[in-house]
Parts: structure tokens; C-alpha cells; sequence
């Protein structure tokens, strides 16, 4: 029975190493098991990678992506590789919002990015997508507003183009972008109800 104890005390801290260093596939991060390690294994995340650009005359709208590997969540005590981000509104040649100078800083915490995420979706998640394809995967984000961070706005984002079968060519990319947000607790009765980018779908080109 002593063995049979000793054991037991010898095994517990193995057994709780290898529970600590679990890879998941990241598309199955929804399970949320604490100490784990949700990887993007088929590198889903790194199509959105990049520098991506909206116009429509004077105003724009540049998004700027980077995916981190092995981020540590602490609010569910465990690890995702994680798309971060930065983006910069300029409306009639003035900027209203650059968030993009945050992405130098070191936070704590992935969500204090104003755009931060990991969450895969295939063809049967929302919202519709009648031109993906059955096997197609987007992504969803958090958006934030670092003057309006009441407003929660999530953006779902869809890649297209870059089709590189053609030798020589060098194809442009595309990210579809659909803003949503849930109800917010206004901070006051004359409190902005959105954040300081328009409420629109853009459609945003690599540069």
C-alpha cells in the first residue's frame, strides 16, 4: 500500500505536466480547458496576416494584423496562438482614430489590443456567407474603440484572392470585413452608441 502511495505521488506531477503542455487545434477553442495550448496547427490565422486598406475617396480605412504565437489568457489560464491588431479611420483626408501605435506596447493581457482574436469559423457558423466555400474558414475578432470601449463590436473577416496557380503574377488580396456589436450599457443618456469607424461592410486590399 506504501508503494502503491509513493507511486502515485511520483505520477501526479507528470501526469499534471503533460495536462499543462496539451496541444488543441485551435479550431476547438471553445472547449477552454485551463493549461492548455490551442495552436493553429493548419495555420488558418495567417492568411489575415498583413497590411489591408480601404478607400472610398478622401477617407480610409487601414487595418495592420499580426499573429502571436502561444499567448497566455489569463482569465482562462491557458495558451492561443492569437491574431492582433491596429487600425486607422481617416475620414475627409482627417484622422479620426489610429490605434495602430498600441501594437508596440506589452500588455498583460491580449484584449487590451484594439483588435484581438482567434476564433475559427467554418461555413455553418455566422454570419451568412453565401459565396464560401464548404471547406472555407473565416475568422472573428474583437474591434475596440479605445474612447468608446463600452461598445463591444466583434468583425468577421473573409479572404479572397491571391490565387498564385499563375506563374509570374502576383494576384491582389482581399479581406471582407462585416462589423456586428451586442447591446451596450451607455456610460450616459448622450453617450455615442457605436465606435468611431462606420458602421459598414468594407472590403480591404493587401498592400
Amino acid at each position: 500500500m506504501k508503494n502503491f502511495l509513493l507511486l502515485m505521488v511520483c505520477l501526479i506531477p507528470i501526469l499534471f505536466s503533460k495536462a499543462q503542455a496539451q496541444t488543441i487545434p485551435l479550431l476547438d477553442g471553445k472547449t477552454g480547458i485551463k493549461g492548455a495550448y490551442y495552436k493553429d496547427l493548419d495555420n488558418d490565422l495567417d492568411q489575415f496576416v498583413g497590411t489591408w486598406k480601404w478607400v472610398d475617396g478622401n477617407s480610409s480605412l487601414l487595418i495592420v494584423i499580426e499573429k502571436r504565437i502561444q499567448v497566455y489568457y489569463p482569465y482562462g489560464n491557458l495558451y492561443k496562438d492569437v491574431l492582433i491588431g491596429g487600425y486607422q479611420y481617416i475620414e475627409n483626408g482627417i484622422s479620426v482614430v489610429n490605434t495602430i501605435p498600441m501594437m508596440n506596447n506589452i500588455y498583460s493581457s491580449p484584449y487590451s489590443y484594439s483588435i484581438v482574436g482567434s476564433s475559427i469559423l467554418d461555413s455553418n457558423d455566422g454570419p451568412p456567407c453565401a459565396e464560401c466555400l464548404p471547406t472555407e474558414r473565416r475568422v472573428r475578432l474583437f474591434m475596440d474603440d479605445p474612447e468608446r470601449e463600452y461598445i463591444p463590436v466583434t468583425i468577421t473577416l473573409r479572404h479572397y484572392g491571391g490565387d498564385i496557380s499563375v506563374p509570374g503574377q502576383d494576384p491582389p488580396e482581399f479581406i471582407h470585413m462585416v462589423m456586428r456589436s451586442d447591446s451596450a450599457i451607455l456610460p450616459t443618456e448622450t453617450s455615442p452608441t457605436w465606435i468611431r469607424v462606420p458602421r459598414q461592410e468594407y472590403t480591404l486590399e493587401k498592400q
